[in-house]
């Protein structure tokens, strides 16, 4: 009997919220208390075989925590791109007797990438920020406050990205080369988040496990 295997989904649960950026793509998002990376790599490895691997995503990554949990989202440039992969990825799971728990999908709002190095860095972090209720106001405001102090675009953060998690609310993940230098960019961070937010979210960090980008 072959294992079943508890990993990523492509089903659409979650609603598209409409936000002023939504020409900017969509990510989906997939989080799992119990899932150890063992299973996502057996499920990569069967998608790589089945030549899906690349299909129609420009970026993904996976943070891991232990003993278990893993954090996963993936960046599509439009609804076509996505539903041809979810579709494909769908056919592997079921000739592989794959069990995947479902995917969100969301629009994008806002994303920077610095340049990726050709090996993760060992110590790579990804960071989960989930406020209570951050509007699109609340998040610019954010960037404004970083532009002044000069680090909107800090080479550190590897990649970040802010999704429409729901109807005037965004939610934001980032990766760092090193939890080191995002402690080092929340100094700058935090008494702007302080002078925005009643009180601060708490980010949940994952270990980076694996990174993609076309």
């Amino acid at each position: 009997m072959k294992n079943r295997i508890f990993f990523t989904s492509f089903f659409i649960l979650a609603g598209l919220y409409a936000v002023s950026a939504q020409n900017k793509g969509y990510i989906t998002v997939m989080r799992s208390e119990t899932a150890v990376p063992a299973m996502y790599d057996g499920a990569v490895a069967k998608l790589k075989e089945a030549g899906v691997w690349e299909l129609g995503w420009t970026f993904h990554a996976i943070g891991a925590m232990q003993p278990a949990g893993l954090y996963s989202f993936g960046i599509f440039p439009d609804k076509a791109s996505l539903d041809a992969r979810s579709a494909k990825n769908m056919e592997v799971y079921k000739a592989n007797n794959i069990n995947t728990p479902p995917l969100q999908v969301y629009p994008v709002y806002n994303q920077q990438m610095e340049p990726i190095p050709a090996v993760i860095p060992p110590g790579a972090v990804l960071i989960h920020f989930k406020p209570g209720a951050m509007s699109a106001a609340q998040y610019d405001k954010i960037l404004e406050g970083l532009a002044a102090a000069g680090q909107q675009d800090n080479p550190s953060r590897l990649f970040h990205v802010a999704f429409a998690a729901g109807e005037g609310h965004l939610e934001v993940i980032d990766i760092w080369e090193s939890a080191e230098k995002f402690e080092a960019f929340g100094q700058v961070l935090i008494p702007i988040l302080q002078g925005i937010f009643d009180e601060l979210p708490t980010p949940e960090v994952y270990g980076l496990h694996n990174l993609f980008l076309k």
